[in-house]
């Protein structure tokens, strides 16, 4: 039996008590009736307001589901996104000269990824160095200069095997 149910019992009970009792009695029934009445609507209210609150949870944790989802796809392809970078890294690295420890079985195959774009960053200049040319003479941006209409562009690739080459 629910609250609401004992409580129309209640009232009911206390109708039928004033409908026999004397006037002294009843004003002092009535005034019990009247509180039992004001309980009832006050337990409804919050019974309601309970109810809308538990609707308004249930949404909410529904939408936390949703984004919790979403956010473990999304950490999932960064997982996934973060280890190819670390193979491509790797397999380039070990493919260099000097950087055998980036092989299969080497010390620094599990380096991170910090680690391997370091170790690229220092591997690249490195074989810019080689090539004797001056980076500060390297375009930075914006408009870059022309090329000669005489002769094709250089390449850097051949202007890095023309300087091992000298060396």
């Amino acid at each position: 039996m629910n609250i609401l149910t004992e409580f129309k019992t209640l009232k009911d009970a206390v109708a039928a008590l004033v409908a026999d009792q004397s006037k002294a009695t009843l004003v002092s029934i009535t005034d019990l009736s009247t509180k039992i009445s004001g309980i009832e609507s006050g337990l409804v209210t919050e019974l309601n307001t309970a109810q809308a609150r538990i609707t308004s949870l249930e949404t909410q944790k529904t939408d936390a589901e949703n984004k919790a989802t979403e956010l473990t796809g999304k950490l999932s392809e960064s997982n996934k996104m973060e280890t190819e970078c670390r193979v491509a890294l790797l397999k380039h690295l070990s493919a260099l000269p000097g950087h055998a420890d980036y092989k299969e079985g080497g010390a620094k195959v599990n380096a991170t990824l910090t680690e391997l774009i370091a170790a690229e960053q220092n591997a690249t200049n490195a074989a810019i160095a080689a090539t004797g040319i001056k980076v500060d003479a390297l375009p930075s941006g914006g408009t870059p200069p022309q090329a000669s209409t005489a002769q094709k562009p250089v390449n850097l690739t051949e202007a890095c095997l023309k300087a091992n080459k000298k060396a």
